[in-house]
């Protein structure tokens, strides 16, 4: 494979780019529906496992393990998940997300949709598949410098 011109970082920067907008919009969206930014991160997770614990929680969203323990704190205070022990390892934490915690995520995923049609609008397959497997392989490069795998 071609190794990419590093003199101009202009790659590197559009990407900055656009996660910092997406990241914004996210961050008004979670406005709009109620719910506090750093819930986001953790919101997807839990809806997709039912009983995740909280350490799978950390591993998966990159956050440090206080940081989520703080914020599952929070959401179970506002009624979006229910945190309870685990039956058979006492020292597990196992998350799950309330009717309440649901129809939250649910509401976010609408926005979601909507800021992904927007986004992706005159952008073709074939281009989107080429710009998924550069960032796979991007994400993947930086994994193996933290030295952990992706």
């Amino acid at each position: 494979m071609e190794q990419p011109n590093c003199q101009h970082p202009n790659h590197v920067m559009l990407i900055n780019e656009i996660a910092k907008m997406f990241h914004d919009r996210m961050r008004s969206e979670s406005v709009k529906n109620g719910m506090r930014s750093a819930y986001r991160p953790l919101l997807r997770p839990i809806s997709e496992q039912e009983g995740i614990t909280q350490q799978e929680l950390a591993e998966r969203t990159h956050l440090k393990a206080p940081t989520v323990s703080v914020t599952l704190q929070q959401m179970e205070q506002e009624g979006l998940v229910i945190r309870q022990t685990d039956g058979k390892d006492q020292r597990l934490i196992r998350v799950s997300l309330t009717p309440q915690g649901r129809a939250l995520h649910q509401r976010m995923m609408g926005s979601i949709r909507r800021l992904e049609e927007t986004m992706l609008a005159g952008v073709g397959q074939e281009e989107l598949d080429a710009a998924y497997s550069a960032l796979l392989a991007i994400r993947q490069n930086l994994y193996r410098m933290e030295g952990r795998k992706g």
